[in-house]
């Protein structure tokens, strides 16, 4: 059964392409890096105006018309309630990868997730300081988002696949840090 918040794969494919769109006057974040950006935010600060989330994912964009804006509005709205949901389950977090291929393999890339992540933390940086702990806690979620961001950067294979084991345990635990802050104060 599909939960009702959770986006399809159609709807999935429709706010890529949308997002993915070049555009000189409008920088859009990615699918994945929007996913890890929204989930930065809603760990740091799940208070935050949804247009201003909005406006921070995709700039100003330019719809077709009003009915196409209030869709993809409409979707990523859809994708933070998913988010949201999945943050305060039981169930271990799931960022949203990307599938690729390389050399005739399939795999999930998650480092345009970190990196969408990281740009979460640094948004949040006047609100939110991370301390020693969470700043370990973040540690391969930063390693796999410097990756992304510079092509020169390499981790080996090993490396590679602890900071994918540690990536969904460490979303959960900096989500549980932040509410008992929240709750304390």
């Amino acid at each position: 059964m599909t939960n009702q918040n959770q986006l399809s794969n159609d709807e999935l494919a429709e706010l890529d392409q949308f997002l993915f769109q070049e555009d000189e006057e409008t920088e859009m974040l990615s699918l994945d890096e929007a996913h890890g950006f929204t989930t930065a935010i809603l760990i740091g600060m799940p208070s935050l105006d949804e247009a201003e989330l909005l406006t921070l994912i995709w700039g100003e964009p330019v719809f077709q018309d009003a009915s196409e804006g209030e869709r993809l509005r409409g979707l990523l709205l859809k994708m933070r309630s998913e988010i949201q949901g999945n943050l305060a389950s039981s169930e271990p977090f799931e960022p949203l990868s990307i599938e690729e291929e390389l050399d005739g393999e399939s795999f999930d890339n998650l480092e345009g997730w970190c990196f969408g992540f990281m740009l979460g933390l640094s948004h949040l940086e006047a609100t939110w300081r991370l301390g020693d702990k969470e700043e370990d806690i973040v540690a391969p979620i930063a390693t796999l988002a410097m990756i992304y961001n510079d092509e020169d950067e390499e981790l080996d294979d090993d490396d590679y696949e602890q900071c994918l084991e540690l990536l969904p345990g460490a979303v959960t635990q900096l989500y549980r840090l932040s509410c008992n802050a929240r709750e304390r104060h």
